[in-house]
């Protein structure tokens, strides 16, 4: 299941945020220098960061970009190249110069983005590193519309499908685009700021995708972090495969178990089908999940809900890519046979 990075983090309370709602988060380059966001990230923060370049606010020193990869780098899972938007020839200079000028350990977080181009060139660098980005998105849906990109993204995923990989694809909260690409395999992550409208504009966003909705004009008394924290809710449902709806639930609120961005999402959920035609009864699953904390196991239980064996399947697929992620050490599904719900 593809996950999604939030991005436009600029303070330590959106840290803390995003630690709360257990969400991924993306840190322009602009801003990962605050002594304060550093002292924040400094602390190995429990959620995945990426590392955002400043090349969409238009600013290309490599030079001081590899300043601040080396500082800051290694609080990152990978760091977007610092690539220039539509021209892929200047994107691939920065991307050897970065692979040139930083420490070893630093160069394979560099993330080769595809601003367009050689199709084949995209293969081929998928192909070799499997994790690529594809940028310039967000111009070209400002310019051609979701279809536009949509039959470009079509293309693309032809070639990483072809090429065994996966991408991260750049700036793209547009619930329609994402409703159509989050079932794609090639499709590892995406990244929007949109969850910021909870600050901007004191707006939530709706599950169904439509549109966004003013607090005062819903009647609702909301702090800004209980705005912001929908809006992540939100955008990570319309991550959800087509047919899925995923809440929490866990017994007594433990604490999480150490995990990736995404299997945490795999086991500690409810699974139903969407659309109550499709429904024909639900069954009561106790889902008993080991945790791996400091080497040390740890039993959680959860509760979930699931609807026919197929999504029974599903939760069966999710702990196992959990176990292989190295999210949980062991697991066990067993059915309630007294507790059964029409």
């Amino acid at each position: 299941m593809a996950s999604i990075f939030f991005s436009g983090v600029d303070r330590p309370a959106h840290l803390s945020l995003l630690v709360a709602e257990r969400a991924a988060g993306m840190i322009n380059a602009n801003n990962a220098m605050q002594p304060k966001l550093q002292q924040a990230y400094g602390r190995k923060l429990p959620i995945p960061l990426a590392l955002d370049s400043p090349a969409f606010q238009g600013k290309g020193d490599i030079a001081e970009y590899v300043d601040i990869v080396e500082q800051v780098g290694s609080h990152f899972i990978w760091i977007s190249n610092l690539d220039v938007v539509s021209n892929q020839s200047a994107s691939n200079r920065n991307f050897e110069y970065l692979q040139s000028h930083l420490s070893p350990h630093l160069r394979d977080k560099i993330l080769w983005i595809y601003q367009g181009g050689s199709l084949s060139e995209l293969e081929d660098m998928a192909q070799r590193r499997k994790l690529v980005g594809i940028g310039g998105l967000v111009f070209l849906l400002r310019q051609r519309g979701r279809e536009t990109v949509l039959r470009y993204l079509s293309r693309i995923g032809e070639c990483l499908s072809r090429a065994n990989a996966q991408a991260h694809v750049f700036g793209i909260g547009s619930p329609h685009i994402l409703f159509c690409i989050r079932n794609e395999g090639w499709l590892a992550s995406t990244d929007s700021s949109k969850w910021l409208i909870a600050y901007k504009a004191s707006e939530v966003l709706r599950v169904d995708g439509v549109g966004q909705c003013s607090i005062s004009r819903l009647g609702l008394q909301l702090t800004t972090q209980e705005m912001a924290a929908n809006n992540i809710r939100v955008m990570r449902i319309w991550m959800i495969p087509c047919g899925i709806a995923q809440l929490s639930l866990p017994f007594d609120e433990p604490e999480p178990f150490p995990s990736q961005e995404g299997t945490e999402a795999l086991v500690r959920m409810i699974l139903l089908v969407s659309g109550p035609s499709e429904v024909a009864f639900l069954e009561c699953i106790d889902v008993e999940v080991t945790g791996i904390e400091g080497g040390m196991e740890q039993d959680e239980c959860f509760y979930a809900l699931l609807a026919p064996l197929s999504l029974e399947e599903a939760i069966l697929d999710c702990c196992e890519s959990a176990c292989r992620a190295g999210a949980i050490g062991d697991y066990d599904l067993w059915v309630d046979e007294e507790d059964t719900w029409c």
